[in-house]
C-alpha cells in the first residue's frame, strides 16, 4: 500500500490448520478453531446482502470495490498491533462497473496462483477453498482503498469514513 492509502471494509482471517501445531514459531492462538469466523465467511459471500452492501459502499465512494488476499507462511504470521510484513503471496481483484466484470490488479505468484483465474468475489472465495492452506495464515479484505490524512480530492474525514464505509458492515461483524 502506498502512503496515505488504506483498505477499509470487511476483514476476515484464516488461521493455521491443526497440522501446524508444534511447528517452530506457531503459538496455539494461531491454530484455527471451530468458532472462527472464517468458517462462516463463504456462506456470507453467497448472500446477496453482503455483495449488495459492498456495491452500495463503492457507489457512495465512487470507488470500485476490491478483494485483497494475503498469504503468510506459518512462521511469518503477522503479529497483533505491529506493522505487517509483506505477505509471501498476494492477490488483488478489482470489481468492475457491473457484478460480472472484474480485473486482476495484482496476480498471485505462488501459493495463491489459483486465484488468478477468478472472475468474481464468489469465484475467488471458491477457488481459495480449493488451495491447500494448512500452513498459511490468510488475511482477506473485501472493501475499498481510501486516501487519508492528506488534504486532496478524494480524501475522507473520519466521520464520512465511518458512516459511508464502515457502518454498513455492522450486520456482519461478530
Amino acid at each position: 500500500m502506498s502512503e496515505g492509502l488504506m483498505h477499509v471494509g470487511y476483514h476476515v482471517e484464516k488461521g493455521l490448520h491443526t497440522d501446524a501445531t508444534g511447528l517452530p514459531e506457531v503459538h496455539s492462538s494461531l491454530i484455527m478453531q471451530q468458532d472462527w469466523h472464517w468458517l462462516a465467511f463463504q456462506d456470507e459471500v453467497e448472500s446477496d446482502g453482503f455483495l449488495d452492501t459492498l456495491w452500495a459502499i463503492g457507489d457512495v465512494a465512487n470507488i470500485r470495490p476490491r478483494l485483497l488476499v494475503h498469504a503468510h507462511d506459518f512462521n511469518k504470521v503477522p503479529k497483533e498491533d505491529q506493522p505487517r510484513s509483506a505477505p509471501s503471496d498476494a492477490f488483488v481483484l478489482v470489481l468492475g462497473s457491473t457484478h460480472d466484470r472484474t480485473n486482476v490488479l495484482q496476480a498471485a505468484v505462488s501459493t495463491l496462483a489459483q486465484l488468478n483465474a477468478s472472475k468474481s468475489i464468489r469465484s475467488a472465495i471458491e477457488n481459495l477453498s480449493q488451495i491447500d492452506l494448512r500452513f498459511h495464515w490468510i488475511d482477506l479484505i473485501v472493501g475499498l482503498p481510501f486516501r487519508y490524512g492528506i488534504s486532496s480530492p478524494g480524501s475522507w474525514n473520519a466521520h464520512k469514513l465511518w458512516q459511508d464505509a464502515l457502518f454498513p458492515w455492522l450486520p456482519w461483524i461478530r
